[in-house]
Order: C-alpha cells, then sequence, then structure tokens
C-alpha cells in the first residue's frame, strides 16, 4: 500500500509541475509584444447573422396546397402525380419498370417562396408505409422534410427539419416576413401531399430571377448517390447542395439501385430544357461490360437531342477494399477514356463534353461515405465542390457560345 500511496505522491507531484508550465507559458503568450506574429492573429468571430428562433405565435392560418406554390425540380409538371419525377406513360415504360415505384418519390424537390407572415407551418403526407429509416438512411431524409432560408447576406441556411414520426405530419416554426424560403421534400417516401399555413391575410409569392442568371434547370442522372443516399436530411444530398453553391435550379433523376442507361430514360431527359446535364451512374449494378455497351449510345443520343447543352461525366467513385479495388479501377479507367475517345473522335460536337475526375470526388481519408459507397453530408459536400468546379467553366462556356453578355453574369 504504501508503494502505491508513493506512486501515486509522484503522478500527483508531476502533474503540479506540469500545470505550472502550462499557466505559464499561457501567461507567458498573452504578455507577447504587439510586434509578435501571434499577436497580430484577429479575434474570433463570431458566426453571422444567427437569428433566434422565436416562440411561435398562436394565429389564424390559411392553408395553401402544395400544388399552388411555386415547385423546383419538377420537369413533367404535366404528370398525373403532383410530385412525380416523370410523366405519366413511364410508369408503362418495359425498361423502367423497376423505377416505378421511386418516380413518386420527390428527391430534389423544393418549394422556393416568400411570404409575409409571421408564422410557417407544414403538413404533409406520405404514402401508407414510409420508410423512417433505412440500414443507410435517416429517416428525415426519407421521409422527412428541410427548410432552408436566405440570410442577408444572401446566404442559404438551414432552419429546421421536419421529422417523420407518422404518415401525416406537422411542423410549425416562427418566421421573419418576407424573408426568401426553401422547403426541401424527402428522398424516397411515395408523397401524397403538402400543405402550408401562413397567417392570415398573408401572402405566399414566388421569387425572383435567379442572380446567377441560370433558369434552365441542371439535370443529373444516375443512381443511388444522385439519388441522395445517405446524407442525413433532404437539404444535404449533393444535388441540393450544388444547387446552392450555384445558385442554379436543379432536377434530381438518380434512381436507387438503378440508373442503367435505359432508352426510355434518354428520351425522358432530352425532353427536359435544361442548361446542362449530369451523369454519375456507374454503381454496383453497372458492370464494366453494360458500360461499354451502353454509354456511348447514351450519350450520342442525347447529345444530338440537345447539341448545345454541356455534358458533365463522373467518373466511377467507390471507396474499396482489396476485393473490388480490380472492378472500380476498370469502371473509373473506362469512363476517362470514353471522354477522351469521343473528343478526339469529333472535337465540335463534343466541344461541351466535360469529365469530373474521380480522385476529386471523395475524401482523401476515406470518411466521405456511411457504407463504402453512399455519401454522407461530408462526402455529399465534396462531390457538390467537384461538379461545381467543372459545372461552372460548363455553364460560362456555354454562355459565352449562345450570348456572351449572359456569360458574364455567371
Amino acid at each position: 500500500m504504501k508503494q502505491r500511496n508513493r506512486f501515486f505522491g509522484k503522478g500527483q507531484a508531476a502533474a503540479s509541475v506540469l500545470m505550472a508550465l502550462i499557466l505559464s507559458a499561457s501567461c507567458g503568450a498573452a504578455e507577447k509584444p504587439a510586434g509578435d506574429a501571434s499577436a497580430k492573429r484577429p479575434a474570433a468571430v463570431e458566426p453571422p447573422l444567427l437569428e433566434k428562433k422565436e416562440p411561435v405565435k398562436t394565429v389564424e392560418l390559411t392553408w395553401i396546397d402544395g400544388t399552388e406554390i411555386p415547385l423546383e425540380g419538377r420537369a413533367f409538371p404535366n404528370a398525373k402525380h403532383p410530385y412525380a419525377r416523370l410523366p405519366e406513360e413511364a410508369f408503362s415504360k418495359p425498361d423502367l419498370a423497376k423505377i416505378r415505384s421511386a418516380i413518386t418519390c420527390p428527391a430534389g424537390m423544393c418549394f422556393r417562396f416568400t411570404t409575409d407572415s409571421s408564422v410557417l407551418h407544414v403538413r404533409w403526407t406520405n404514402g401508407a408505409k414510409p420508410p423512417y429509416g433505412l440500414c443507410n438512411a435517416t429517416g428525415i431524409l426519407t421521409a422527412g422534410i428541410d427548410i432552408y432560408r436566405l440570410g442577408e447576406d444572401d446566404v442559404w441556411r438551414f432552419w429546421m427539419s421536419g421529422f417523420p414520426r407518422a404518415q401525416t405530419n406537422e411542423l410549425k416554426t416562427s418566421w421573419t416576413p418576407n424573408r426568401p424560403c426553401m422547403i426541401y421534400l424527402p428522398l424516397s417516401s411515395r408523397f401524397e401531399s403538402i400543405s402550408i399555413g401562413i397567417q392570415r391575410g398573408a401572402k405566399i409569392m414566388p421569387l425572383g430571377p435567379r442572380k446567377s442568371g441560370v433558369e434552365k434547370p441542371v439535370v443529373v442522372y444516375g443512381t443511388s448517390m444522385v439519388h441522395g443516399y445517405s446524407s442525413s436530411r433532404p437539404g444535404m444530398i449533393w444535388t441540393s447542395v450544388l444547387s446552392r453553391m450555384l445558385d442554379v435550379p436543379m432536377v434530381n433523376q438518380g434512381y436507387s439501385g438503378n440508373g442503367k442507361l435505359e432508352p426510355s430514360m434518354c428520351d425522358y431527359l432530352a425532353a427536359i430544357d435544361a442548361s446542362a446535364y449530369c451523369f454519375f451512374t456507374w454503381g454496383g449494378q453497372m458492370t464494366v461490360e453494360t458500360m461499354r455497351e451502353k454509354t456511348r449510345p447514351f450519350l450520342e443520343k442525347l447529345h444530338r437531342a440537345r447539341p448545345g447543352v454541356p455534358i458533365l461525366v463522373g467518373e466511377y467513385y467507390y471507396v474499396v477494399g482489396a476485393s473490388r479495388l480490380n472492378t472500380t479501377n476498370k469502371k473509373r479507367s473506362f469512363v476517362r477514356e470514353l471522354v477522351e475517345e469521343l473528343k478526339a473522335d469529333d472535337p465540335q460536337f463534343w466541344r461541351n463534353l466535360y469529365l469530373v475526375r474521380g480522385e476529386r470526388l471523395f475524401c482523401e481519408d476515406d470518411d466521405g461515405t456511411v457504407d463504402s459507397a453512399h455519401f454522407n453530408d461530408r462526402g455529399a459536400y465534396r462531390c457538390a465542390e467537384a461538379f461545381a468546379e467543372v459545372l461552372r467553366e460548363a455553364l460560362r462556356d456555354s454562355a459565352a457560345t449562345t450570348a456572351p453578355n449572359h456569360a458574364q453574369s455567371f
């Protein structure tokens, strides 16, 4: 016992000496002369424009159905279902049979508006059996909603999420009148309806033209990583992050487990009057052989239908173990070589074809996914940055070709 006491006694003495040294060093640092480099460091700045969420007032409400509110990301407004991503006839296409259940999942769609109301209520109803959470996705992502608001510095900031606790849910919050608002819809629930409650006598108004000058949507096609898996919530899927980064409208045509370059899908993509197309569709369900068979004909058909519209192709992405390394490298090589081949075959026709390099799409420490494939929030942000870098150039080049004055605004 004496030995143990002596041991702890020495430890306490050492700890006291160490603490004295730390305090001495910190005091010395505080007393450094003004000419010292560390003394010139600016003081920490509080994050700008943090707004307090005021208690929600009890007021009489007017409820407005979502079909009467400006909705972004819906490319086929004549579709029978108000939140469908493809037109009604897509349900009967044999090559699209596997995505029928996902057509009415409003991934990437968002309401954009302003209101003079001091409160905001949102009521939404999911399908009969909404997926409140999957093995690699949260319930908010799959069946909840996200609210963003535009700050006085013109930056969109997250405000709050709506949690899917039942088939029909309601969210309420205070609101600064005339502050622009975005409400992102869920990723994978068959969406039935949504309505927004505002103070009686108030109005909902569409937002004005974008400062970027880009009004036609960027259309992103692919599989689950385009669909939005596995960000934490709808506003954090990488296509939505990309939209906010560049201030451009976005149409999400990602279909989890699919994105297999179906001929019918090419027709539907070509029917959208887009400012650019982005492809990121080389998931596990696509073999290298299938990619070789389908990719070039798909891209050629789309580009002939929309010859002046830029096409961005993202390389295959996967955080791999040794068992998948060979396949991953083959897919990445194929995508890169195909882009080089097309541009060499006909430089004029493919002048608007761009490659997004695979090494730009993932985090160097491999912490950008939840399961070695699907992006978490960090990975989604990194992917958005990679596409933004190339998309900004593509849109600027396209604008310079078609309208030189417009190119200066983006």
